[in-house]
């Protein structure tokens, strides 16, 4: 029964905001990380050579790279061209050069991400603000680049912004100045770093790993036959109930009575007053 029901969420409150939970309602996120596993030579040779370090540019796997369209896809080519210092590693839809590619940047048909973050070298992930892309950057320490395109993602990316641990772009205004201003600023302001290692350090300072978390609170209901005790009891309330409509009300209609009171003795009083003059006025045509 929902009385008895148990809900593990995949959330963190590393990538979200505080809020209220109830006790039956346990946050095991990031559940899907793993230890990372070396790359492959090739391209762990590559990310070495970086001289001032890697930008890792995804939008992940429900996104195309081809559906943001050539002006923007041009325009972060020409971004990248002005950072020579930096290597950019692209997921994109297949590896054959595409026009004015800067030799700084290489082209991914896939990537094992969590390898990629946990890469001393990687200070920048350009992402779209999915929950677990989020969860393993902030894990890894690698400051963000936000594009959000739907769904939760202008949420997520909404608390990056806000906390600085990188800035977020708007999709439909993106072009190469806009573009190359926000890299310059997450990859040289150390207020991002800072920030950064700060939500790092915090999402690794937990007393048991996700995984842990989440097998001992799954035994836990199973020992116990359920999470009864757990229930609370604004579970049970009704919508009238839940936003106080009853209250809402009651006050709307004190409210208006008020005024239908004031309205109706202010009335009287001008009617009061204009009465006895009118009064007067027929007597002095009388006369």
């Amino acid at each position: 029964s929902s009385r008895n029901s148990f809900i593990s969420s995949f959330d963190s409150r590393i990538t979200n905001y505080v809020r209220p939970v109830q006790p039956k309602i346990v946050e095991v996120g990031p559940l899907h990380l793993v230890e990372p596993k070396p790359l492959d030579q090739k391209l762990q040779a590559w990310m070495n050579e970086a001289p001032a370090g890697v930008i890792y540019f995804s939008l992940g796997s429900n996104m195309k790279g081809t559906s943001m369209g050539d002006f923007r896809r041009r325009a972060f080519l020409k971004a990248f061209a002005r950072l020579p210092q930096y290597r950019v590693l692209w997921k994109w839809e297949n590896e054959a050069v595409m026009e004015g590619q800067p030799e700084n940047v290489l082209l991914k048909k896939w990537m094992p991400q969590q390898d990629v973050l946990a890469h001393p070298k990687v200070k920048l992930f350009i992402m779209q603000g999915g929950l677990q892309s989020l969860q393993e950057a902030y894990h890894y320490g690698v400051k963000l680049l936000c594009i959000p395109m739907f769904g939760d993602q202008d949420l997520n990316c909404g608390r990056v912004g806000k906390i600085k641990t990188g800035i977020v772009l708007e999709f439909n205004d993106l072009n190469e100045e806009y573009i190359y201003r926000a890299l310059k600023t997450v990859l040289e302001d150390p207020v991002y770093s800072q920030n950064m290692a700060y939500y790092s350090a915090l999402s690794k300072d937990t007393p048991m790993s996700p995984k842990e978390k989440s097998v001992w609170w799954i035994e836990y209901v199973l020992r116990h036959k359920g999470v009864a005790h757990l229930h609370s009891g604004a579970a049970d309330l009704s919508i009238v109930q839940y936003y106080l409509l009853d209250v809402i009300a009651f006050l709307a209609v004190v409210l208006i009575s008020g005024v239908a009171l004031v309205y109706l003795a202010l009335r009287k009083i001008v009617q009061s007053m204009i009465r006895p003059n009118e009064g007067e006025l027929r007597k002095k045509k009388v006369k």
